[in-house]
């Protein structure tokens, strides 16, 4: 499994080995946290919408939404890979 966070420790991706093939789940919203959230709001995944797809899709768009509580990320399949075969296990991003 690898783990992909922004500087400030959100979590951005998961990339996770299933019998069809690696996938890509991330999170994603509308827009990011601003200054009238409460300090005690759960800031969970389980509310928000996922994007879950192959990580390995032939002529798929290279680009994939992401979302943290920074704000809206793009994430590249073949950096995706490179990383999964390069054995890494967590990778933060700026």
């Amino acid at each position: 499994m690898l783990q992909v966070q922004c500087a400030q420790g959100h979590h951005l991706a998961k990339v996770l080995a299933t019998d069809i093939g690696p996938i890509v789940v991330t999170t994603v919203r509308a827009r990011s946290h601003g200054d009238r959230d409460l300090p005690d709001a759960p800031h969970s995944p389980g509310r928000a919408p996922f994007f879950v797809d192959l990580r390995d899709v032939p002529g798929a768009d290279d680009a994939i939404p992401a979302w943290c509580d920074c704000g809206h990320r793009v994430l590249s399949r073949a950096v995706l890979r490179a990383w999964s075969a390069a054995g890494e296990s967590r990778v933060i991003v700026d």
